[in-house]
């Protein structure tokens, strides 16, 4: 069997011809994940609206790839790729949860990998690991970040201390996130996977393209 009839996203680069609809369908979840990812970045959620576009697209591209390439396994791309994102979040979350002090994944990422689903099919499992991945360099930034910070405040905490002056510093506190008594300074301590998820979309359309042409008959 073709590697293209696993991974269906990247069969209109290879097999078949490049046709305006799974080509359109491809340029809209691009699209919509740039702002989707600015979106998650400046306010810390991803709108149902513009996930629902992105699902809506996935759905389109692979229909549009059954009907031309005359194989109607590949609408189990659809089903299995929200499967296969879904299950892969839910355990990640679940087990993140069960850990101390461990915030786990957002509804609206979990969303977001199932809307992307269906372009990878059983392949869609990739996505979290990927943007986990690509994410590392990010989270070990805004833990140095916090470190330093949470030190600065202390040794500034200690200054005060020695001059008679004992009460907390309230700006301090909320730069090192801890201050959980407004919804909105813990909104912006919560780390935005979107943009990651994004790009972890793109890693994968370009591994498979990779993989097809290395591995053409596999």
């Amino acid at each position: 069997m073709l590697m293209t009839m696993t991974i269906p996203a990247i069969m209109p680069l290879t097999v078949l011809p490049l046709s305006f609809v799974p080509a359109t369908a491809v340029a809209a979840i691009a699209c919509v994940l740039v702002v989707l990812s600015c979106y998650d970045i400046r306010e810390r959620r991803l709108p149902n609206r513009l996930v629902l576009v992105v699902a809506g697209a996935a759905v389109l591209y692979i229909a549009a790839l059954a009907v031309q390439a005359g194989e109607r396994q590949l609408l189990l791309a659809i089903p299995t790729g929200w499967v296969a994102a879904v299950v892969i979040a839910v355990a990640v979350n679940v087990v993140s949860r069960l850990r101390r002090h461990a915030a786990g994944i957002g509804a609206g990422d979990i969303k977001l990998l199932a809307a992307l689903g269906p372009v990878f099919g059983i392949h869609a499992f990739w996505l979290l690991p990927v943007a986990s991945v690509l994410s590392v360099p990010y989270v070990v930034a805004v833990v140095v970040r916090m470190v330093i910070s949470a030190r600065r405040n202390r040794r500034a905490g200690q200054g005060q201390q020695d001059s008679g002056n004992a009460q907390p510093d309230e700006n301090a506190v909320s730069m090192t996130g801890t201050d959980t008594k407004s919804d909105t300074e813990t909104d912006r301590t919560r780390f935005a996977l979107g943009p990651f998820i994004a790009i972890a979309f793109f890693v994968l359309l370009f591994a498979g393209w990779w993989f097809y042409h290395q591995y053409p008959y596999q």
